[in-house]
C-alpha cells in the first residue's frame, strides 16, 4: 500500500488508540510506514511490541511518524526493516526508550543488537533464551502485565520485563530472598536476615538482608526468605553491593 503497510492510523480516519501494545508487526510493505503508518495530532504510545521485517520503499520501514504526531515507543523491537526502523517528518516527533532499535537511537535504555528471535523465517518472533532483550526492559505502569500469550509479564516476577511481544521464561536479576546469592534458599540467609535486624543500612555489605525492600530489615523479611525456603536458582547472579544507611533507603545499588 502507499502508506501502512500494517497499520494505519490517521486522525480524520480513525479513532487512534492511546496505547498499543503486545503486537507483532512484520513483513508488510508500503512506501510509508511499512509496519506502522501514523498522522495527525495526537500523542500514540507503542509498548511491548514487535516490528521486524517490513519494508518500505521510500521511508520509515518499521514505523513512520507524520505532521503533528508524538510518538512513544517503549520496551519495543524495532528490527531488520527496510530502508531504516523509525523515520518522521520534521514536524513530528518520537521518544524511545528501553527498546532495541535498529539504528543507534538515542533515548534511556535504548540497545541495538540482534533480538534473536527463536526462528523468523517461519514468523517465531519469542525470544530465544540467549536474547540481549530478556530483562531489557522497565517496569511502568503502561507496561501491559500479560504478554501476546497472556503469559505474565514480567517473569519472574523479580525481574523486569523483555522487550518486544512476548515474555521469555527466563529472567534478568536474582530473587532477594537469596539473601546470600549463592543460588539456593537456605538456613544461611535466613541467619543473615536475622543477623541485621532493625538495619537501616549501617555499613556496605554484599547482600541485601531488606528481603522485602521496605527500608528496615524486620520480622517480615525472615518471613519471606522463610517462604521459599530450599528454592534452587542457577546460575547466581551478582546483584551488587547495597548501602544499608540512612541516606540511602530505598537501598539502591551502588555498583
Amino acid at each position: 500500500s502507499g502508506q501502512g503497510g500494517g497499520i494505519r492510523y490517521h486522525e480524520f480516519i480513525t479513532s487512534p488508540p492511546t496505547i498499543m501494545a503486545n503486537n507483532v508487526i512484520a513483513r508488510n510493505s508500503a512506501a510509508k510506514g511499512a509496519g506502522i503508518f501514523y498522522q495527525g495530532a495526537f500523542t500514540p504510545t507503542i509498548i511491548n511490541s514487535s516490528i521486524n521485517g517490513n519494508i518500505a520503499s521510500a521511508e520509515g520501514g518499521g514505523i513512520f511518524i507524520e505532521a503533528a504526531t508524538t510518538a512513544t515507543v517503549l520496551n519495543t523491537v524495532v528490527w531488520a526493516n527496510s530502508p531504516d526502523g523509525i523515520s518522521f517528518h520534521v514536524r513530528a516527533w518520537v521518544d524511545v526508550a528501553y527498546s532495541d532499535i535498529q539504528e543507534a537511537w538515542p533515548g534511556e535504555g535504548n540497545i541495538e543488537v540482534d533480538p534473536l528471535f527463536v526462528d523468523v523465517a517461519n514468523d517465531d518472533y519469542r525470544l530465544s533464551n540467549e536474547s540481549p532483550c530478556i530483562g531489557a526492559g522497565t517496569r511502568e505502569t503502561r507496561v501491559p502485565n500479560r504478554d501476546i500469550l497472556g503469559k505474565p509479564r514480567p517473569y519472574p516476577s523479580y525481574s523486569k520485563p523483555d522487550m518486544g511481544a512476548y515474555e521469555n521464561p527466563l529472567g534478568v536479576g536474582h530473587p532477594p530472598w537469596d539473601v546470600n546469592n549463592d543460588g539456593l534458599v537456605d538456613l544461611s540467609d535466613i541467619v543473615l536476615v536475622g543477623q541485621h535486624l532493625g538495619d537501616r543500612i549501617t555499613k556496605l555489605v554484599d547482600f541485601n538482608p531488606d528481603v522485602n525492600g521496605d527500608g528496615i530489615v524486620d520480622i517480615l523479611d525472615v518471613i519471606l526468605a522463610a517462604t521459599h525456603f530450599g528454592e534452587f536458582y542457577s546460575p547466581a547472579a551478582p546483584r551488587g553491593i547495597w548501602r544499608v544507611d540512612p541516606e540511602n533507603l530505598d537501598r539502591k545499588s551502588v555498583v
